[in-house]
């Protein structure tokens, strides 16, 4: 350990610079990933779950919600 605190002391120039690198290709990583909270785009039409999921979104709403 007080090697590594050693030279993170005296390379903290080199530190910041790393931490700043890896901290702008989060940013740029975290706005160009998206998001789907709807767990039933990821399975296949011809799913008996989706084929389950759909019937009883049509009872519930009028229509499935998905538009599938």
């Amino acid at each position: 350990m007080k090697k590594i605190a050693d030279f993170i002391v005296d390379k903290r120039k080199y530190v910041m610079i790393l931490y700043l690198i890896i901290l702008v290709l989060s940013v740029v990583g975290m706005l160009h990933v998206n998001v789907n909270y709807d767990m039933s785009k990821y399975l296949p039409r011809q799913n008996k779950r989706m084929n389950g999921y759909s019937l009883i979104a049509i009872q519930l709403f009028g229509e499935f919600v998905n538009g599938i």
